[in-house]
């Protein structure tokens, strides 16, 4: 089933980025806050001087003043600050919520009227977590383009089976 998303058109004054991703290293292996002035673009090209990072001790979490700690150090304006941490915070407790492997806003956006806005977002669940969530109405846990097929369907059936077998069984 195909859906179109329509929202209404936004008076942009300034666009960021905020993302997070699992940084695999070996010495790190947790996850990374990423903030940037230069939003609405790959945060690849982005050059790294407008870049805010951050690894975050999956121990300690990662809280409002870390989100304020990034936002300063690329000089986000004073009367925007606290919106953006804000928003930065929700990003992080939604990427902890649901495993996530990447969530990104891009561009998270400064209106003209002063309001603070997710504009476009991006989440990428990891598979071995979409079990934990129905709500999410996920038919198959893959990473594809195109629609699962009958033997996805029936190998995802199986999975779940043994994967919700084994969260319920004693150890």
């Amino acid at each position: 089933m195909e859906k179109v998303l329509v929202e209404e058109k936004l008076a942009i004054d300034k666009e960021y980025y905020a993302g997070i991703i699992v940084n695999a290293q070996r010495d790190a292996r947790c996850p990374v806050v990423m903030f940037s002035t230069e939003g609405g673009m790959d945060i690849e090209s982005v050059p790294a001087d407008k870049i805010a990072l951050m690894n975050v001790d999956v121990v300690r979490g990662f809280r409002i003043y870390d989100a304020l700690n990034l936002a300063n150090k690329v000089k986000v304006p004073s009367k925007h600050i606290t919106q953006v941490a804000r928003l930065m915070l929700g990003l992080y407790e939604t990427f902890k919520k649901f495993g996530c492997r990447l969530i990104e806003i891009n561009p998270m956006v400064v209106t003209k009227d002063g309001k603070v806005l997710a504009s476009d977002c991006r989440i990428s669940i990891d598979d071995s977590s979409v079990i934990r969530h129905p709500e999410l109405g996920i038919e198959v846990a893959r990473e594809s383009g195109t629609p699962p097929t009958e033997l996805d369907k029936i190998a995802w059936q199986v999975r779940r089976r043994i994967c919700g077998a084994r969260a319920i069984s004693p150890r």
